[in-house]
């Protein structure tokens, strides 16, 4: 049977389990839809935080440029920023293409994508 989606939500959330699944990360996903979050931006990031529980909560690199780290700190929740260095892995041609959909690394690479991500 073929899936049909009437939401772009609905098509995505059913490719992140998909993906999660082939990259062997269980990890329990939640939907902001289903919670009711308060605030935006930052204020928003921390109202998630405190709501789930969590205490760290990292950051887009360019969470910096919003981020207010003092109302995390208060919170008691460890704020991070990421540093995400691409990996570079074998692809089919030449040049070594950049930033592509993990699914391009699962298609060169299958089992081995997740070891590659955490290298």
């Amino acid at each position: 049977m073929i899936e049909q989606w009437t939401l772009l939500t609905d098509l995505t959330w059913f490719m992140l389990r998909g993906l999660l699944v082939k990259l062997s990360i269980s990890v329990q996903c939640l939907r902001a839809s289903d919670w009711k979050f308060i605030g935006t931006k930052s204020a928003l990031v921390l109202d998630m935080c405190k709501k789930l529980g969590a205490h760290t909560y990292i950051f887009g690199a360019q969470g910096r440029d919003y981020a207010d780290v003092k109302a995390f700190e208060q919170a008691g929740i460890e704020v991070r920023f990421q540093d995400y260095h691409h990996p570079v892995y074998s692809q089919y041609g030449d040049p070594f293409q950049s930033h592509l959909s993990v699914i391009d690394l699962l298609f060169h690479h299958g089992s081995k994508a997740k070891e590659i991500l955490l290298t």
